[in-house]
């Protein structure tokens, strides 16, 4: 288990910024996991990502928070249409939630999703963006049961300097027995 998580790791270490040129780019950013009316869990985030030729996305993210831990891969493709830039993906994830409460049990899952990411920029220098995801558990452990699980989150980016951008979020993710609110901000670097 323990190796399949260092590799989770290495392979998950990978978010692209929406102002993001082609190229590869690397992040940190502070975290705050709300889970299921519990107080907030203060951690941090790793990303690493890169925008192919011909707009393809490899992205994903690594979070520890206070009795929180997700891995994150995903794969997509960037479609500009009308000033919009849509992103279609499919991603792979791993959870791990940890109750400080005795008596509730933690959740672990494994799962795959499907969504899309669209960002509209309003100049060169800042963008606004909305994306979800829809899947399902593909493996459960300890007492977690399978089922749906779905994302939502809204992003903004700021560009600060040459090859640094900024980026406020909140994100909203259920799995079975467990939903989570996070609130992010961190910053980017852009190769």
């Amino acid at each position: 288990m323990k190796k399949a998580m260092i590799i989770s790791a290495v392979l998950a270490l990978m978010a692209v910024p929406m102002l993001a040129e082609a190229g590869p780019s690397a992040g940190i950013s502070y975290t705050d996991v709300g889970i299921s009316g519990h107080a907030g869990r203060p951690g941090g985030s790793l990303n690493l990502g890169n925008v192919y030729r011909g707009g393809v996305v490899v992205d994903g993210s690594v979070t520890a928070a206070r009795g929180f831990d997700q891995f994150d891969v995903s794969v997509g493709k960037l479609i500009p249409a009308d000033g919009l830039e849509f992103d279609p993906y499919a991603s792979a994830n791993f959870m791990n939630v940890n109750y400080s409460n005795p008596a509730a049990n933690s959740v672990q899952d494994f799962y795959g999703l499907a969504g899309v990411n669209v960002s509209l920029p309003l100049s060169r220098e800042v963008a606004l963006g909305v994306g979800g995801g829809y899947g399902h558990t593909m493996g459960v452990y300890g007492d977690a049961s399978g089922g749906s699980v779905y994302t939502g989150d809204a992003i903004a980016s700021f560009k600060i300097a040459q090859h640094v951008t900024t980026d406020l979020q909140v994100a909203y993710q259920h799995v079975p027995g467990a939903s989570m609110t996070d609130y992010s901000a961190g910053i980017n670097y852009h190769f």
